[in-house]
């Protein structure tokens, strides 16, 4: 305790990070596709935990802690993905993908050919002009879960490309 009477908050958060840390960090590796997007997600939950540690403090039982954090969690993942989203470059800009990769069928042909059938389906039924509703629809998938997927296929196809065409 400090002088004021008041609990010491730095002491009180990291005591909540030795609680809780496996927990957030099995959260990181579980809700990420590498190692830095994991590191990445870690940073930004223990700052957030730190930014509301005010809304924190009031609930003291451990498993009101965990409800609070896992709630937290959720919403800075999200708040996260959104973010990377906006920085992810789809296929289709031509320019920014070395190697003119969007622009050369011959190339995604090829790279298609290291995708499983699902992915293949999916990325030939984007090349044909379908919508990310008839597709996911046609996937039985929600909107959602297909923009996941199309990223980690143009992730996947992306590593191929630097791997074996770059």
């Amino acid at each position: 305790m400090r002088s004021d009477g008041n609990i010491d908050c730095e002491l009180l958060y990291r005591e909540f990070l030795l609680t809780h840390g496996q927990r957030i960090r099995r959260y990181c590796v579980t809700h990420t596709d590498s190692p830095e997007e994991s590191k990445d997600l870690l940073q930004e939950i223990a700052c957030t935990v730190w930014k509301n540690y005010a809304s924190l403090r009031s609930v003291r039982s451990g498993f009101a802690q965990r409800q609070w954090l896992n709630r937290l969690m959720r919403s800075v993942a999200a708040n996260y993905y959104q973010r990377q989203r906006l920085r992810t470059v789809p296929l289709e800009v031509a320019g920014e993908v070395p190697g003119n990769m969007a622009g050369d069928s011959e190339l995604i042909e090829t790279l298609m050919e290291h995708l499983d059938e699902e992915e293949r389906a999916l990325v030939q039924a984007l090349r044909e002009g379908y919508t990310n509703g008839e597709i996911a629809r046609r996937f039985g998938i929600s909107d959602n879960a297909l923009s996941q997927r199309k990223r980690r296929i143009i992730k996947k196809m992306y590593k191929i490309y630097e791997k074996y065409y770059a």
